[in-house]
């Protein structure tokens, strides 16, 4: 009866092993409202980071130990997206990513609105040209 008890009891105190992390899926900002407790014990809270033409997109959770510490740079055109994946191994502890700026600064805005100088927005990382894009339709 005793063994029962202490193994029930282990599997409780296990159980509470478990990690909070803040959680978001593509977030405009750092991810700071929204928690979630890690499925399993040997995961991680994670933050990730998307950075295109100066533009930071936000996620975080949980995640494996081999989903943590990932850096990925993908070219697209004339734009090179980056993502960064950090993670961390106590409670809450995934809400404040800092990415410096680099000093360059493009401007993003509506596709009606011309000129385009609505929106500033202070590039980041290795990213050291703003993308210019217009689109044209033709209505017949």
């Amino acid at each position: 009866m005793k063994s029962l008890l202490l193994v029930l009891l282990s599997l409780s105190v296990s159980h509470g092993d478990h990690l909070r992390c803040y959680h978001c899926v593509a977030s405009p900002t750092p991810c700071m409202s929204s928690t979630q407790s890690c499925a399993l014990p040997d995961q991680r809270c994670f933050e990730g980071v998307t950075e295109a033409a100066g533009v930071l997109v936000y996620s975080a959770g949980c995640a494996s130990p081999s989903e943590c510490d990932v850096t990925k740079e993908i070219p697209v055109e004339n734009l090179t997206i980056s993502m960064k994946t950090s993670c961390c191994s106590t409670d809450l502890c995934n809400g404040d990513s800092d990415v410096p700026a680099n000093g360059l600064q493009c401007y993003h805005c509506p596709a009606s609105q011309t000129p385009c100088r609505s929106g500033a927005y202070m590039c980041t990382g290795a990213n050291n040209q703003c993308l210019t894009r217009v689109r044209s339709e033709e209505h017949t």
